[in-house]
């Protein structure tokens, strides 16, 4: 192992240190400029509604969706996550009842979004397009906490948003 003797040692780590001080500085002067500008346009719990919406609208272009019913016929056994919130069902909960529950409390599509792993699918996310009709939104949303809880992400309100998305990811 080679020692540096510390005459250079040190004006090599004085450049370094100044080097860093300054990038820091211009970081920090970037960052509170982004962040001025940031607070020039606010996100209203609305705009990131509408952020969620067009994700889904993408997801939902793509090739790697089916429909629930459509996965649940070709994966019956398929789980709606792999959290364990019971001791006795350490293998997650099932999709179909979930589904059967979104369908009949009025959601327009529960959507599968998939990936591919070797010969098979593994599911990436649930997409619900979600009702116009008032009264059907408001039994939705009374589910959404619990499918929320399950993929351990946080629960949604109503803000107008045409979609949820469940992220096993």
């Amino acid at each position: 192992m080679k020692i540096l003797p510390a005459y250079l040692i040190g004006p090599g780590a004085l450049l370094l240190l100044l080097l860093g001080i300054g990038c820091s500085k211009r970081a920090q002067e970037s960052s509170s400029a982004q962040s001025a500008s940031d607070s020039a346009k606010p996100t209203t719990i609305e705009q990131t509604a509408s952020e969620e919406d067009k994700k889904c609208e993408e997801y939902l272009k793509s090739a790697e969706i089916m429909e629930a019913q459509d996965w649940l016929q070709r994966y019956p056994k398929s789980l709606f996550s792999s959290h364990n919130l019971n001791p006795d069902n350490p293998n997650g909960t099932p999709l179909a009842p979930i589904v059967t529950r979104l369908k009949n409390a009025g959601a327009e599509r529960v959507v599968i979004r998939y990936g591919t792993l070797g010969k098979g699918h593994v599911l990436i996310g649930v997409i619900v397009a979600l009702p116009v009709d008032q009264a059907a939104r408001q039994k939705v949303f009374a589910i959404e906490p619990e499918l929320s809880q399950l993929c351990e992400q946080r629960s949604s309100t109503d803000h107008g948003q045409k979609y949820l998305y469940y992220s096993m990811e």
